[in-house]
């Protein structure tokens, strides 16, 4: 099984940015069926690994913006 900083590089390359518009990304079908076999406990783990690994790319702004949106951070 894949960590979930090879799962999150993977989909980094079939990521669909289009020119001046919202960041976006789109699963294949089967990619959906594998996650939808996976335990709770597996997804969890898999969130984690990515939210890691995404965190690591952030910059402190980038990070304090995530924060304030997610309600994480009041202000």
């Amino acid at each position: 099984m894949n960590t979930a900083e090879e799962e999150v590089k993977k989909l980094l390359n079939q990521l669909s940015v289009p020119e001046k518009k919202p960041f976006v990304f789109r699963l294949t079908r089967e990619k959906l069926e594998e996650c939808r076999g996976m335990s709770p406990a597996a997804k969890l783990r898999w969130l984690e690994e990515a939210n890691q690994f995404i965190r690591k790319l952030m910059t402190p702004a980038q990070f304090e913006r995530w924060e304030k949106i997610s309600g994480r951070k009041n202000g």
